[in-house]
């Protein structure tokens, strides 16, 4: 029959149980490994050196991963004190490059900065103040160079200067007397002009006087055109003379012409300038000659006025040409004014 009470079982209570703790190990040296060799390389063979640590790690080993690779790079060294070395224009675009130490080497590698081909260019070849140099051909030397690589040192800068030229041959002219000091030199010729290159000379010199004189100092004044002139400097030519004398002075052979309005005339006075006759330089008392007398011209000379008679009257607008000349017979140049009319008496 149903009754409330209940019926409590009784377990055994166990005592003298010891637990049983899990062994804590830890992986020690598990990031590092050994190269089979220190050069650059690829896929070199990388070893391991792993070991256990913890209270019961002496009751495990470990087994070391095989199979592991890696590349080794070459070491970038930099380079620093390299200089570009400043030069005259020579007509190429190559500039000379030296010097430098290394930056970067591991202690007690050996490795030595190479620059006996090491060589810098500029963008072209002009005459110019602080130009970039890009730099080529320093190398790396010494037992542990394979170990590294080398870049070319930057921001090196270079001035190509001018290159002067010389003149040979040139001769300065004796000249008449004409009140200017502008002297003739001939014969110039430049050296040392870079083969390929457009230049040429152009210009004369000066006389440090008008005035008449043997062996007078002569500077030259030359100067240089052509596409590449300005990559050149000059050296004007010393130690020219040259004379100025007495004699002819401006144009040869001047031209007199009959005005229309006194083609009724038979005479025609005009007078030259002055300076023919009073110019302090000893021009003598020069002769006046008509060269063209087919149209029956006549001409006497009083001093400096000259009159010009045609028997059978002057033709209007008639152009003939004259002659001045000193004692020597050598030719004076000159224009000429007209300055009287004078009619025929008939």
């Amino acid at each position: 029959f149903f009754s409330s009470r209940r019926r409590h079982t009784r377990y055994p209570l166990v005592t003298g149980v010891q637990t049983c703790a899990l062994p804590i190990l830890t992986l020690a040296n598990a990031t590092a490994g050994t190269f089979a060799q220190r050069t650059p390389g690829t896929a070199i063979a990388v070893s391991t050196a792993m070991t256990l640590a913890g209270a019961g790690s002496g009751n495990y080993s470990v087994v070391q991963p095989s199979g592991l690779t890696a590349n080794i790079t070459g070491k970038a060294l930099t380079i620093i004190g390299a200089v570009a070395t400043n030069r005259v224009y020579d007509g190429g675009t190559v500039i000379g490059v030296g010097g430098g130490t290394l930056v970067g080497v591991a202690t007690n590698d050996v490795v030595t900065l190479v620059d006996a081909n090491a060589a810098g260019t500029v963008v072209d070849k002009l005459v110019g103040t602080n130009k970039a140099v890009t730099v080529t051909g320093y190398l790396l030397g010494g037992a542990d160079a394979g170990s590294y690589t080398v870049t070319q040192p930057t921001g090196l800068t270079a001035n190509i200067s001018k290159k002067a030229l010389t003149v040979t041959g040139a001769v300065a002219q004796d000249k008449n007397f004409n009140g200017t000091t502008a002297a003739t030199i001939t014969g110039a010729t430049l050296v040392g002009v870079i083969a390929g290159d457009t230049v040429s000379l152009t210009g004369g010199g000066t006389f440090a006087t008008a005035a008449v004189g043997t062996n007078k100092v002569v500077t030259a004044a030359f100067t240089l055109a052509g596409a590449d002139a300005s990559n050149y400097s000059i050296s004007q030519p010393t130690g020219l003379t040259a004379s100025i004398t007495v004699g002819p002075l401006l144009a040869v052979d001047d031209t007199l012409t009959i005005p229309s309005n006194y083609a009724a005339y038979t005479t025609q006075t005009v007078s030259l300038p002055s300076i023919l006759w009073n110019d302090g330089q000893g021009l003598g008392n020069p002769a006046f000659a008509i060269k063209s007398t087919a149209n029956g011209y006549t001409v006497v000379r009083r001093g400096n006025v000259l009159s010009v008679t045609r028997a059978a009257g002057l033709v209007a607008g008639e152009a003939f040409r004259y002659t001045l000349s000193d004692r020597k017979s050598t030719r004076l140049n000159s224009s000429h004014e007209w300055i009287s009319r004078m009619p025929s008496s008939a």
